[in-house]
């Protein structure tokens, strides 16, 4: 695979999981804004950071198959749970 087009998937990823954040926390409180936010950081932050490496040639034209794994992961996560209604403790 080559790198725009991990690129072109990494983005792709990242716009699937921020789409779904604002469709979990639409006419919701401010907590759960902020809770559904500080949830998906980590993962915003994971991918980001393989896309500034693929950009700098740090990772030369390849992710790691961990890489890839980690991204397959993350992609089945939110799509799993994009028919679950979330609630947190404190949501008021």
């Amino acid at each position: 695979m080559d790198k725009q087009n991990r690129l072109d998937r990494l983005e792709r990823l990242s716009n699937y999981i921020h789409g779904w954040a604002a469709s979990e926390f639409a006419g919701k409180s401010k907590k759960h804004e902020k809770a559904i936010k500080e949830m998906i950081k980590s993962d915003l932050q994971y991918i980001y950071e393989l896309k500034v490496g693929i950009m700098s040639k740090i990772i030369e034209d390849n992710m790691t198959q961990e890489d890839m794994k980690k991204c397959n992961t993350l992609f089945t996560k939110y799509k799993a749970i994009s028919n679950i209604e979330l609630t947190f403790k404190d949501d008021t």
